[in-house]
C-alpha cells in the first residue's frame, strides 16, 4: 500500500497517530481528573467550580497552557510531558496527577480494545 500515490508511509501514519494521541491526551476529558485533583490540593491555581465564568474552565485554561507534550524522540512511541510552574509543590502535583491520569486512560483504552474483540469473537 504504501507503494500506492496519495496513502500515508508507515512513518507519516505513526506522526499522524502521536498527532492525534498528544491531542487527546491534552483535551479535557483526559485532564479532569487532573484538574479535580488540583481544586483539591491547590485553590490557589484552580479556583472552585462555582468562581469559573461560564461553560469555560479556567483551570483548564490554565493547565493546558503551561503542559507540553511531545514524542520524546523520533520514531519513538514515548510521550514526554513537560508543566510550568513557578510553585514547585503545584509542579508536583500536576506530575503525580497527570501520571495517574495517563495510566488511567491507557488502562481504559486497552479494556475498551479487549471488549471489542471479544465482542467480536462472540459475534
Amino acid at each position: 500500500i504504501s507503494d500506492v500515490p496519495n496513502t500515508l508511509t508507515t512513518a507519516q501514519l505513526k506522526e499522524k497517530v502521536n498527532a492525534d494521541l498528544i491531542k487527546l491526551l491534552q483535551s479535557p476529558t483526559v485532564l479532569q481528573p487532573v484538574i479535580d485533583g488540583l481544586r483539591d490540593r491547590s485553590s490557589s491555581f484552580c479556583p472552585p467550580v462555582a468562581q469559573t465564568t461560564g461553560s469555560y474552565d479556567t483551570c483548564y485554561g490554565k493547565l493546558s497552557s503551561r503542559l507540553s507534550l511531545g514524542v520524546s524522540a523520533k520514531d519513538s512511541q514515548i510521550i514526554q510531558a513537560s508543566f510550568q510552574s513557578e510553585d514547585p509543590q503545584i509542579v508536583a502535583a500536576v506530575r503525580n496527577l497527570l501520571s495517574e491520569a495517563y495510566l488511567a486512560y491507557s488502562l481504559e483504552s486497552k479494556q475498551a480494545d479487549i471488549r471489542r474483540g471479544i465482542d467480536f469473537v462472540e459475534q
